[in-house]
């Protein structure tokens, strides 16, 4: 679901500034920020001018910290997920490169099939989403700068985000166990295109063939 807030956010403003003034300013700055949601992690990234560091967090503060959650925003947004999913379901890339290998690897439980089903995207009450980005930093998390600024001035700059650190565990991660491959396995899908596409998925090997590595890079492509 914290995938779902990081798209939800970019749409959503405070009580203070719209969705469209908080780019505006963040323009004027020279600054961007985004928030990434991978399998493992998580990061809120904040990117730009040097200069503009101080209020660029400040900034970001706002925003994350006083989200305003928006319930047509939202039913436009799942709306547009649903449809997504759809067209993925007639996109030979999609299903080659991502939802076979992810069946063939983890099975039907895998981080691919790991999605919000439909109906209960539909009922979501979206301020789950917008309190999910503000707790983010009630979590233990790590900081990565660089730029030319003290270590002690920039810890300056963080302390609104260093205070909420640490309130709330790590929450436990969803494990998907890969599939046990004793023997080969054949996966054939009958989809409507013009040519065959074969992928070839094995586990790894404690020798590296690098003749091997050619061919499979060659043929693969």
């Amino acid at each position: 679901k914290l995938q779902l807030a990081g798209r939800y956010l970019e749409y959503l403003g405070t009580q203070k500034m719209s969705a469209t003034r908080i780019a505006q300013e963040f323009f004027k700055l020279g600054l961007g920020f985004d928030l990434q949601v991978d399998a493992e992690r998580s990061s809120v990234t904040l990117y730009g001018l040097e200069e503009s560091l101080e209020q660029g967090l400040e900034l970001l503060q706002q925003v994350l910290f006083e989200l305003k959650p928006d319930r047509k925003t939202w039913g436009n947004l799942v709306s547009d997920i649903l449809t997504r999913r759809q067209n993925n379901k007639q996109d030979r890339t999609a299903i080659l490169k991502h939802a076979l290998p992810s069946y063939a690897k983890y099975g039907s439980f895998s981080p691919f099939s790991n999605v919000v089903p439909e109906a209960e995207l539909a009922g979501m009450d979206p301020s789950g989403l917008t309190d999910k980005i503000r707790d983010l930093f009630e979590y233990p998390f790590q900081v990565l700068y660089y730029g030319k600024r003290p270590v002690a001035q920039f810890r300056k700059y963080l302390q609104p985000f260093l205070a909420r650190a640490g309130r709330k565990p790590l929450p436990q991660m969803i494990h998907f166990p890969t599939a046990s491959l004793h023997e080969n396995e054949l996966f054939f899908l009958d989809f409507p295109i013009v040519q065959n596409e074969i992928l070839l998925l094995g586990k790894s090997t404690n020798q590296f063939d690098l003749e091997a590595f050619k061919a499979q890079g060659l043929y693969n492509n």
